[in-house]
């Protein structure tokens, strides 16, 4: 997962990686932020959700050998999309097992 700077130069806009979050062992799926606070979360092919902090990014506290802050299972295939809910602590998946989780944390 690249995490991106996006900065507004003239017409143009130039694009810096600022960080890549390693970890899955496939391809990533789906990323959401979540709205009210830290997450950034993700889900994969390798049937995980994966849970990561940006503001280790932000405070230049990030390395590339970090991994995420915690790793869901449940799946029993690819996490194909994660969703957030703007009420708070909860978030969806849907996967290729054809079953849709919902997940509080």
């Amino acid at each position: 997962i690249k995490l991106w700077d996006l900065t507004a130069v003239g017409n143009r806009t130039a694009t810096k990686c600022r960080h890549t979050f390693q970890g899955h062992k496939d391809f990533v799926l789906s990323v959401v932020f979540a709205p009210q606070g830290p997450w950034l979360i993700s889900g994969s092919k390798d049937r995980s959700v994966q849970f990561w902090d940006p503001r280790q990014v932000a405070q230049g506290t990030a390395t590339a050998e970090e991994g995420p802050v915690l790793i869901l299972q449940g799946h029993q295939n690819s996490v194909i999309s994660v969703a957030h809910s703007p009420a708070g602590r909860l978030f969806a998946t849907g996967s290729g097992d054809k079953r849709a989780r919902i997940w509080k944390y």
